[in-house]
């Protein structure tokens, strides 16, 4: 009985210094309180004058960008078989018999 409690013991103390160990080295370092930190602030000289000049208004500033401006168009027509129940429907509300992805592009039915 004497022996189990021995054991416990001993485990115990190896445990409690391995955590001990293991916190020294790996854990939070104090800060010390008798060094006392200097934070020096220097200004610097004035920034120099920007060579190019800056667009005094919005034409200006505009005049530059507008040749970076692209423009892109695109559309697909798509054509398919109908079916005769569609092309009924088509033709009874007046709608193209082809369908385009821009509805720009849809030309009414004759009347």
């Amino acid at each position: 009985m004497l022996r189990k409690i021995w054991l416990v013991a001993a485990q115990g103390f190896v445990l409690v210094a391995a955590t001990l160990f293991l916190f020294d080295i790996f854990g939070p370092k104090p800060v010390p309180l008798h060094q006392a930190q200097v934070v020096t602030v220097k200004e610097t000289a004035e920034l120099p004058a920007p060579v190019r000049p800056v667009p005094l208004s919005f034409r200006d500033a505009a005049g530059k960008a507008v040749p970076a401006v692209v423009n892109i168009y695109t559309s697909k027509t798509l054509r398919r078989e109908m079916s005769e129940g569609e092309q009924l429907l088509r033709r009874f509300y007046g709608l193209p018999d082809e369908r385009s992805l821009n509805p720009r592009l849809v030309k009414p039915a004759a009347a």
